[in-house]
């Protein structure tokens, strides 16, 4: 198809506007990185705000501090800015543009014009677009990648050479300065993402397998097997066939209660020839009552349940309470909504314990905002996050929802918990807003927790159930579809985001109740499949094509190894048979499992796997 385009404007030297036009040529040159001028400190006397979050205080520091050395408007070429970026003076970091190049004649047109702030009129960046947004590709090959920003008063402009790009899967896609991607010889699927002003979005580049088998469709239990084998299918990796019914039992106890399943009930189950009897044996451990133990030793490691931090009579009230709403099924929306709004007695009343671990308004943004939405706010509580949409107004203003917290000391480890919010890096005052919104009005004697609350839990909330969702799919099969878990951000996309979606839909439709997502996960054939295969396809294990082989936990293999040898371990204080996975205490003394605790998280520990 053929249009007729006409150029206008080309003899003319745009004005040229400091946060639209020079503001992004820093950040691509990676001038106000953390490494480099952005840190704390600056770098040789000259710093710029991280990621450009403080663009006026960025023109201030180059404009007019020390006495305005870096700009020579009477010889715009021996500005010190252009010569230090263009390697003509020394340079700590190199050069970063050449001579004659469009960024240097963009930074050399800026000090000609009197190095303007620009009209304060101006449009600003709404949103960004990339194509292609998802491509298919052959491995050596090359794609150049287009962005567009749309500003306010609907201009268009293709910022391709002004945005910044990086990969998440160097191995099977690169990217260059300019936005080309070259693939490289593994199979699999990249994300390249794209920042631009704050604005993020991400291209995916597939790479299907060279010289692939012939595809065939294998049996499918349920929704989630169709899902996998629809990727699959795209990147011609052929899954493993089904594990025998030995690997299934030791898999599917040690995944959903801890510990390895006896001699008997081995006997018992492989005997059984029904048709049903995996499912049926799912439904059973399901029922167990360790079932609730080795769960909500899982949920006290997210909500840090520490005996450190809580006291002995706060975490061992926390994990209990965590205990008695997996054993009753209680739905996850309704016990996360009694933990955001608990007040009262640290020693009674569990939950209260959440607002002990974490203690200050900051940190339990990060650790609300982690522990359930799976959004870090960590960054934005100085600066813009480098790849994600949040700022300091949606840290600090979720952070106000906790201002009016009030602790008051009862005993020895035991507290009665109780119902200006200020931007510290710039002293402005900041609604209470949930992140992404808008202010929330709040009446003067409403505990805002309970706005909260609603919102975090709310059925179509983007982040509460598709969280969840993916720390079930990890727990049972050793990855998440997004990694790592709690970082759920469109340039963190997921491996494969219809099966995501599905599961998070899944998870609202059962009204939130954990135990029947587990059952779909664990009935599925993805889930039974084995571990071993008799040839080595890139990607299979990340797209689960095979169960991924991993490490037995450091409290599950303590009791699988006093239940094999029949000598279990005993805890002081304890009576005899508790097992690991039942403490309440993550510091009682044992050396077997302090030691195989300091390996598994320092230096990675070869034992057992779950296969």
């Amino acid at each position: 198809m053929l249009c007729t385009v006409d150029a206008a404007g080309l003899e003319s030297r745009q004005p040229i506007h400091f946060v639209n036009d020079v503001v992004p040529l820093l950040s691509r040159l990676g001038s106000n990185s953390g490494g480099c001028h952005g840190k704390a400190s600056g770098q040789n006397g000259f710093k710029l705000s991280v990621f450009a979050f403080d663009p006026v205080a960025d023109y201030e520091s180059i404009v007019r501090e020390s006495r305005g050395r870096r700009l020579f408007p009477a010889a715009p070429a021996q500005s010190l800015l252009l010569r230090k970026v263009s390697g003509q003076a020394a340079h700590g970091g190199g050069p970063r543009i050449s001579q004659g190049s469009l960024d240097h004649e963009l930074l050399l047109n800026w000090v000609r014009q009197g190095a303007p702030w620009g009209d304060p009129k101006a449009p600003k960046v709404a949103s960004i677009r990339v194509e292609p947004s998802q491509r298919v590709l052959v491995s050596s090959a090359r794609q150049q990648l287009l962005v567009t920003a749309t500003f306010t008063y609907d201009t268009i402009r293709d910022v391709t050479s002004s945005a910044v790009y990086t990969s998440n899967a160097d191995q099977i896609a690169v990217v260059d300065r300019q936005g080309m991607v070259l693939t490289g010889e593994s199979a699999g699927e990249a994300a390249i993402t794209i920042n631009y002003m704050g604005h993020v979005v991400a291209s995916r580049i597939i790479m299907p397998l060279a010289n692939q088998e012939e595809w065939l469709q294998p049996p499918v239990h349920n929704q989630i097997d169709r899902l996998v084998w629809n990727k699959l299918a795209v990147l011609g990796i052929v899954p493993t066939s089904l594990c025998d019914d030995a690997t299934f039992l030791r898999r599917v106890y040690i995944n959903t209660i801890g510990c390895l399943p006896t001699a008997d009930e081995v006997r018992r189950f492989v005997a059984d020839r029904s048709d049903v009897r995996r499912s049926r044996l799912i439904d059973e451990v399901l029922r167990r009552p360790e079932f609730a133990d080795y769960q909500a030793g899982k949920w006290a490691d997210i909500l840090l349940v520490d005996r450190k931090a809580l006291g002995d009579r706060g975490a061992w009230e926390f994990r209990r309470w965590l205990r008695a709403q997996i054993a009753g099924n209680r739905p996850y929306d309704e016990w996360v909504q009694e933990i955001l709004t608990a007040s009262g007695n640290s020693a009674r009343f569990g939950p209260v314990n959440f607002y002990r671990a974490a203690r200050t308004p900051g940190g339990l943004t990060r650790s609300v905002s982690q522990d359930f939405l799976g959004i870090r706010l960590d960054c934005a509580q100085c600066h813009h996050h480098p790849f994600d949409r949040w700022g300091q107004q949606d840290f600090y203003g979720l952070a106000g929802f906790f201002t009016g917290l009030r602790r008051q000391s009862l005993a020895t480890d035991r507290e009665l918990v109780f119902y200006d919010r200020f931007q510290p890096a710039t002293g402005e005052a900041v609604p209470v807003r949930l992140p992404g919104g808008s202010a929330v009005d709040l009446h003067v004697d409403e505990d805002p927790r309970l706005v909260l609350a609603d919102w975090v839990t709310a059925p179509e909330n983007p982040w509460f159930a598709r969280l969840v969702a993916n720390r079930i799919r990890k727990q049972l099969l050793g990855r998440g579809l997004v990694e790592p878990e709690d970082d759920l951000r469109k340039t963190n996309p997921a491996i494969n985001e219809p099966l995501l979606d599905y599961l998070t839909t899944a998870v609202v439709d059962y009204d939130f109740d954990l135990k029947a997502v587990i059952r779909l996960i664990l009935n599925s054939r993805v889930y039974q499949l084995f571990s071993e295969t008799y040839r080595t396809q890139p990607g299979q294990t990340r797209n689960f094509a095979c169960y991924p082989v991993r490490r037995l936990p450091a409290d599950v293999l303590l009791d699988a190894v006093g239940t094999i040898t029949g000598v279990p371990e005993s805890f002081p204080g304890l009576p005899s048979g508790t097992r690991a996975v039942e403490l309440w205490d993550n510091r009682l003394p044992s050396y077997f499992s302090g030691y195989l605790r300091t390996i598994d998280t320092r230096v990675g520990l070869r034992m057992r796997p779950i296969r």
